[in-house]
């Protein structure tokens, strides 16, 4: 499955934990930083036009086409579905997803 965090530059505990849960699962993801990689406008207008769904928050984590959510959804994704997920989607992949 293709995966991505969307995180942020300042100070986000749950952004480094969903990636250190990640990781431990021997995920790869590509990370995409709001206020840095897409403004905050951008961030959610995508999250509502793919997910329909308004985000507020980081992180948010996609693995293949489904919005998994913060870390707590991610750690019960892991929990319900122990198995391999082990592609990366790019960010510019990402873009041609039309989110």
């Amino acid at each position: 499955m293709k995966t991505v965090v969307y995180s942020r530059v300042e100070r986000c505990p749950y952004c480094v934990k969903a990636k250190a849960l990640l990781e431990a699962h021997g995920v790869s993801y590509d990370e995409i930083v709001v206020g840095q990689d897409i403004d905050k406008a951008a961030f959610q207008a995508r999250f509502l036009k793919r997910f329909n769904r308004l985000v507020e928050a980081v992180p948010q984590v996609i693995i293949g086409a489904t919005l998994i959510g913060g870390y707590d959804e991610l750690k019960a994704h892991f929990d319900a579905h122990p198995s391999d997920h082990t592609e990366t989607i790019t960010i510019a992949d990402l873009e041609g997803l039309s989110l």
